[in-house]
């Protein structure tokens, strides 16, 4: 009993225990760099893709604009009516296209965004489970002579 109580005795919990922090933090500190790599590049593709629908509008708006002149040389006095109408429906039916899709997109990003937090909570609450499970296995050895002798841990540090 001696012999265990003396081996006890030169358990190091508290190393344990801090080196289990010190790794808890750094996985924490990971899920992070993880993140925000993540969400860069979520509102990098959102900005390309918001450019993208911003070109191509303009582009639509270029080709109706040009379309109407050229109606407008050809049609005439009587005519001009009726193709004013469907230059303004062409182009309220574009800036339609130009809002909803930039709605949807920054929609999603924001429910992506939502969804990797959800699972950074998840594994953050599983690094805390990690953390808890590697203090109780330190603490439960028997880090003192008296609790070698009796052969359990106390749950305590020294």
């Amino acid at each position: 009993k001696a012999a265990q109580g003396h081996a006890a005795s030169k358990v190091d919990t508290s190393g344990q225990v801090d080196a289990a922090k010190n790794v808890s933090f750094a996985e924490k500190e990971q899920l992070a760099n993880q993140n925000k790599v993540a969400f860069d590049k979520m509102d990098f593709k959102s900005e390309n893709l918001i450019e993208e629908l911003e070109t191509n509008t303009q582009r639509s708006m270029f080709d109706i604009f040009k379309a109407g002149q050229g109606a407008a040389s050809l049609s005439g006095f009587a005519g001009a009516d009726a193709t004013n109408v469907e230059i303004d429906r062409a182009k309220s039916n574009t800036y339609t296209d130009l809002t909803g899709g930039v709605k949807n997109i920054m929609e999603e990003t924001k429910l992506n965004k939502k969804n990797i937090t959800l699972s950074n909570q998840k594994a953050t609450a599983d690094v805390e489970k990690r953390l808890q499970t590697n203090i109780t296995a330190a603490t439960s050895q028997a880090d003192t002579f008296w609790e070698g002798v009796a052969g359990a841990g106390d749950y305590e540090i020294g």
